[in-house]
């Protein structure tokens, strides 16, 4: 789920985001790895599609 609202936000406020505190394991699926998180971050954006909020505000 964080992956979704970590795609919501404009990409210069992921990184600080990722960086602030230590990323720790919680479940199996978990993604620790900052370049990791990025591309699923990527994934995310790229299923969404014109219904995302994010491709209105491009509009």
């Amino acid at each position: 789920m964080g992956r979704v609202l970590l795609s919501e936000l404009p990409h210069e406020r992921i990184d600080p985001i990722l960086d602030a505190p230590p990323l720790t394991q919680r479940t199996p699926r978990t993604l620790t790895d900052k370049a990791q998180i990025k591309q699923a971050i990527a994934q995310v954006e790229q299923k969404a599609g014109p219904s995302s909020p994010r491709s209105w505000k491009q509009a």
